[in-house]
């Protein structure tokens, strides 16, 4: 998984689609979420706006492979806290996280 080295984190829950992410956060109430964009049954920028307008409480970080412009724009519109790309080699995470929980703004995409 994508956080197994990062000591600082603990991942309290993984969701195979934006529905069940959505179940889940409600469940376990994490600080933060990375969310996936492309997932079936509801996409992640929805599962992000679901969660955002629902007043859940954790962060959402929008992450994919896809350096679009239109999924930057609508990740932020339905109230990511960012954006990452997915890229080869080692991200800090616990940064990223840090930084999002402190309510900055921000995206990988250059």
């Amino acid at each position: 998984m994508i956080l197994d080295h990062e000591s600082d984190m603990l991942v309290v829950g993984e969701a195979s689609d934006g529905l069940q992410a959505i179940s889940m956060v409600g469940a376990v109430k994490p600080d933060v979420v990375l969310m996936d964009i492309r997932m079936p049954n509801l996409d992640g920028i929805e599962a992000t706006r679901r969660l955002t307008t629902a007043g859940q409480g954790a962060h959402v970080l929008v992450l994919t492979t896809f350096d679009d412009e239109e999924y930057v724009l609508g990740a932020i519109r339905a109230g990511a806290a960012g954006f990452l790309l997915r890229t080869p080699g080692r991200t800090c995470w616990s940064v990223r996280c840090g930084r999002c929980t402190a309510g900055i703004r921000w995206s990988t995409r250059r």
